[in-house]
């Protein structure tokens, strides 16, 4: 007849707090000298309460290593890699590439920056202090507004969508 692993477990619990109990009765059962005087009440063996048995501390599981995640608790820092973010359709979320960023000064005096992506393609972009901004691509002429955004980027912003770069050091 095979007993089941759960019967077992709960009949090593009942016979450990029997045994704790009986020892508890035995010492229970000798009269000691009660040091507080005649008032103390010591509590006969029928109104003592079982106690639990400590706890033993649970093993925490080993799991493995995941290499590509990121630690538990870590701030979550944005790649270095990617210097430019564009909009991939209109109204969705910026999505980074690594981009090759520079600054000149035109023919008129005005500070350029050039986001050219990894597929070669150029944008010339000049901001005015007025947050006004014109974006020059494939010969056209794109107008817009331009801002900081909290990473220190500019983010541009252009009636087709936004994109951002990050501005060479």
């Amino acid at each position: 007849m095979a007993i089941p692993i759960g019967l077992i477990g709960i009949g090593v619990m009942i016979t450990l707090a029997m045994h704790h109990n009986s020892n508890s009765n035995a010492n229970s059962t000798a009269q000691e000298p009660n040091p507080a005087g005649p008032e103390t009440v010591t509590p006969t063996p029928q109104q003592q309460t079982i106690q639990p048995l400590p706890q033993q501390p649970r093993a925490e599981p080993i799991l493995p290593l995941k290499p590509l995640a990121n630690p538990v608790g870590t701030p979550i820092t944005r790649s270095s890699s990617s210097t430019c973010w564009f909009q991939m359709q209109s109204g969705g979320s910026l999505i980074g590439e690594r981009c090759r960023i520079t600054q000149r000064t035109n023919v008129n005096g005005d500070r350029v920056f050039d986001v050219v992506e990894p597929s070669g393609l150029k944008r010339s972009v000049v901001l005015w202090n007025n947050t006004d901004v014109e974006v020059f691509l494939d010969g056209q002429r794109y107008t817009g507004t331009w801002r900081i955004d909290d990473d220190g980027d500019v983010r541009i912003r252009l009636p087709g969508g936004t994109f951002a770069f990050r501005p060479p050091s």
